[in-house]
């Protein structure tokens, strides 16, 4: 379990109520405190070179690749298995190589200021 470290903070009401617009725009349901940590975290981000854009297209790369493993897989089960299928599974593998290799280069920028 995460130690958690209680911090409070003085706003003057023009910085209160940006705060408060800016939760509003980003999530309603989200805590002050939720939305301080995500600031802090994309700052940090920011500061070592690691682009949100990059991180954004790593998931969406990650989630394609998920479905063709699980297309692959689905087929498998049912004993459909082809050459082509094959391939694809090949293909998918090897891009999941790609992108772990791709994440561990981004995670070691990241972890490399802590």
């Amino acid at each position: 379990m995460k130690k958690t470290i209680k911090k409070s903070y003085r706003f003057d009401p023009d910085t209160n109520r940006l705060l408060q617009q800016n939760i509003s725009r980003a999530d309603k349901k989200k805590s002050e405190s939720a939305y301080i940590r995500e600031l802090i975290h994309r700052d940090y981000m920011t500061s070592v070179g690691i682009r949100a854009a990059d991180l954004a297209d790593a998931k969406r790369q990650l989630v394609g690749i998920g479905t063709n493993i699980n297309q692959i897989a689905h087929k498998m089960n049912a004993m459909d298995i082809g050459q082509a299928d094959m391939d694809r599974l090949a293909d998918a593998l090897s891009d999941v190589a790609s992108m772990r290799e791709q994440l561990q280069r981004i995670t070691q920028v990241f972890y490399k200021g802590k």
